[in-house]
């Protein structure tokens, strides 16, 4: 049985979904594909090497992964490349408010590259190679330069959008002659490439479960790496929200259908949304600066600036929910949205290893202007809407993830506000 939630823990349902603040991206993520731009996207799949300087709009990653997948199913893979991306890192966000939009064409654009070319990052199949790079400015556009065997192209993209931000945006696409392109590649290769860091990706691990937490799930912070992978009892945090909705069918839930190119593990199953926990998600421990380099150096400043306390703060986990909900559904979310469940802690099979996660549920909202729920599905197929009542029947319950499955009582209770032996029935 699962113990009780203290009371400031429990979720309460509020009266109604409350507006939100500003629920869509601020930046034009559903662009027409034009012939050109598709012209110049079936360079880059069947490229060797690629130099990407700016953020590449998020459309188009969708549409090379897409493209990708039809050519590995179809048995005529493209061949193997190295991506160079070439990146600003935006200001820290350390608001509670919606994501900035720099904020937004920043994670839009790695994540969209990751997802490509790295797909199931965590099992080492992909032969593609991308190295993500640091540069100190952004003009707005995106530099594109391709080269297959001795060829090279070179292009520009860019996001037309009306100043009143009500009309559809428009990504146009300018291509370079010889000369210029000669220009662009000294540029990239005789300054950016020699000149740029690496912009690493650092992940949080936690202590170890301890008896004297409730729920067991020992939050303190033990170290900061770039390898995604906890040793020795570690637990892993991560930030879950259930997205709940009510239409005509009743109590809705939004799963994530899991692949290679939206997720690092569990393939093939329907989960709810979650994210894990990374350095740019502890923004009250982050000085003006970046940390160092070392990893153990870089545990020793988050202790000064924590306060000598490294417990982690459920405003991290906000953050990293904020921003897999904009990428997974296309939500602009403030954190006041996100109310808390609770936390659950899942050992890992066969491990030895933990994932300590804090659970939120989103109240999805309508309003005369915005619905909500319709956004969520014409953002993305992999997600579906499924009836709370129908959760665990048959044609879900075997493709459900591990913790849907062995977490059922207490989700039903602290999460769908279910009574256990309902079924699914909603209150």
């Amino acid at each position: 049985m699962s113990r009780p939630l203290p009371p400031e823990a429990r979720f309460i349902r509020p009266p109604g979904p409350r507006p939100p603040v500003e629920s869509t991206p601020t930046i034009a993520l559903n662009a027409p594909i034009s012939s050109p731009i598709e012209e110049l996207l079936n360079l880059m799949i069947d490229a060797d090497e690629i130099y990407i300087v700016g953020r590449m709009p998020w459309e188009c990653s969708q549409q090379l992964i897409r493209r990708k997948r039809e050519l590995i199913e179809a048995d005529t893979p493209p061949p193997p490349k190295t991506v160079y991306y070439f990146t600003t890192r935006p200001d820290r966000d350390g608001t509670r408010e919606t994501l900035t939009g720099d904020v937004q064409r920043y994670i839009a654009g790695i994540q969209g590259m990751r997802n490509w070319l790295t797909p199931g990052r965590q099992n080492g199949a992909s032969q593609d190679v991308l190295k993500v790079l640091e540069i100190r400015s952004d003009d707005g556009t995106c530099l594109v330069l391709i080269r297959k065997g001795a060829a090279y192209t070179a292009a520009i993209l860019y996001y037309l959008v009306p100043s009143d931000r009500t009309g559809n945006a428009s990504l146009v696409v300018a291509r370079f002659d010889e000369a210029m392109m000669a220009d662009i590649r000294r540029h990239i290769v005789d300054d950016l490439l020699k000149t740029s860091k690496p912009l690493e990706q650092r992940h949080v691990m936690c202590m170890e479960p301890s008896s004297d937490v409730r729920d067991g799930f020992n939050r303190i912070l033990k170290r900061v790496t770039a390898n995604q992978v906890p040793v020795g009892g570690e637990t892993e945090p991560a930030a879950i929200v259930a997205v709940c909705g009510t239409g005509p069918e009743g109590p809705v839930v939004f799963l994530k259908n899991r692949d290679e190119y939206n997720a690092v593990n569990d393939f093939h199953r329907l989960s709810l949304i979650s994210e894990r926990l990374t350095v740019d998600d502890l923004v009250d421990w982050l000085g003006p600066g970046q940390l160092p380099d070392d990893d153990s150096d870089a545990l020793d400043e988050l202790f000064d600036n924590a306060d000598q306390d490294l417990t982690l703060k459920l405003d991290f986990f906000r953050s990293a929910a904020r921003r897999e909900l904009f990428l997974s559904c296309g939500l602009n979310i403030d954190f006041d949205r996100l109310d808390f469940c609770g936390y659950r802690l899942v050992e890992r099979e066969n491990e030895g290893t933990y994932l300590g996660f804090a659970v939120f549920r989103l109240n999805l909202a309508k309003t005369p202007e915005f619905n909500e729920m319709r956004s969520i599905q014409r953002w993305s197929k992999a997600m579906h809407r499924v009836p709370i009542s129908k959760l665990y029947a048959p044609e879900n319950r075997d493709r459900l993830n591990r913790l849907l499955v062995t977490d059922r009582e207490w989700l039903h209770a602290n999460v769908f506000n279910l009574q256990p032996a309902d079924g699914g029935r909603a209150e």
